[in-house]
């Protein structure tokens, strides 16, 4: 491919490395705003001693802790949803960049009517594509829980959390900045290191009293909730790929400019180790109903596997004169929104069982300790 193709493309591909970036320090202002909420019901209602246990101002710290998780989780709700439909725009910007560049060739051949149909394709709305890819994405369910129920599901395990640790340190006789510090360490890492290692495990990090979350037991709030939007971006530029693709493909075969060869996995820069995303790599190219899934964490991304200038010349070659059959685009696009391809529910449906069981280890630790 030529210079200039070549540097859309990875311009493109940049493009989701710094949305990520953008996203988790979003998430982290999230945090950030729900932690100061809760460590000023803590000052203002926590005490310590057994007595607090049964007084009102542990009912009117429980009734502002309700609170916040509804605000929280609705806050984080908006957030994913914007994320997922930034992550599902990204590649359907790489595959208007290839429309454009055979759009050239078609031009540089002389097949003017070609290249104008090739032009009104590109201009032609794409943005149900990231429409659909959101609404299955929100719709579709794991373990029978759809995307807001786990959502609240991952809420409401954070502030279970916080009201078991208060209960303890009450008990324990803790202070109440001490206690405001334990519930922010609980949560979250103290500083904006990764939610994860490079093994796609919680990152540990120390709490005030000496103890570690993360690597053992319960993964924490923070981490869920990180791993739950990265992992939800991933799928959600998957399958807005997948509709891409199909979409385009079903208005260029009509042209008898078929372009796209395939669907190819790609690894990632950041690809820590090998794992069953080599497998894929080595399987390629894919139809599009025949795209793995992917796993939580998962930084790999699709590609489309292209047909060479040369061959594509000679496509032009093999058609006579420059006429251009009329194209059905709505047909195209409903064929593109009507597939059922939506990657990595069972790899995720498994990860997400697997922090429910540490989850009840670590409480049942916690009530016989």
């Amino acid at each position: 491919m030529p210079e200039t193709f070549a540097a859309e493309h990875v311009a493109l591909r940049n493009s989701w490395v710094a949305l990520n970036r953008k996203q988790a320090t979003g998430l982290w202002e999230i945090f950030d705003d729900s932690l100061r909420e809760i460590r000023g019901e803590i000052t203002k209602n926590y005490e310590p001693g057994v007595s607090w246990l049964r007084s009102g101002r542990r009912a009117a710290l429980e009734r502002s802790l309700n609170v916040e998780a509804a605000r929280f989780a609705d806050v984080y709700r908006e957030f994913i949803d914007d994320s997922m439909q930034k992550a599902a725009k990204v590649p359907l910007g790489t595959q208007a960049a290839a429309r454009r560049y055979y759009g050239g060739l078609c031009r540089q051949a002389g097949k003017e009517q070609l290249a104008d149909q090739l032009a009104a394709v590109n201009s032609l709305s794409f943005a149900q594509i990231p429409v659909g890819t959101i609404e299955a994405l929100w719709n579709r369910t794991i373990n029978g829980l759809n995307l807001s129920d786990r959502i609240w599901d991952l809420t409401e395990a954070g502030i279970s959390d916080i009201r078991q640790v208060l209960v303890k340190g009450a008990i324990g006789g803790k202070d109440v900045r001490w206690m405001a510090k334990r519930v922010e360490g609980f949560i979250r890492p103290e500083s904006k290191g990764p939610a994860w290692t490079s093994k796609g495990k919680p990152a540990k990090r120390m709490l005030p009293d000496g103890t570690y979350v993360g690597q053992k037991g319960q993964p924490g709030m923070y981490y869920a909730a990180a791993r739950l939007v990265r992992t939800e971006m991933r799928l959600a530029a998957h399958d807005a790929h997948i509709r891409g693709h199909i979409a385009t493909r079903e208005l260029m075969e009509p042209v008898g400019l078929n372009y796209l060869e395939g669907v190819d996995w790609k690894l990632s820069g950041s690809h820590p180790r090998s794992d069953i995303c080599d497998d894929y790599v080595a399987a390629n190219p894919y139809q599009p109903g025949d795209v793995p899934t992917s796993h939580p964490l998962c930084l790999c991304h699709l590609a489309d596997r292209l047909v060479s200038p040369e061959k594509f010349k000679d496509m032009l070659d093999a058609k006579p004169g420059d006429i251009a059959p009329k194209v059905n685009a709505q047909q195209a696009m409903g064929k593109a929104m009507a597939t059922k391809k939506t990657p990595g529910m069972k790899s995720l449906a498994a990860a997400e069982a697997t922090d429910r069981r540490a989850m009840r280890k670590t409480k049942a630790k916690s009530k016989g300790a």
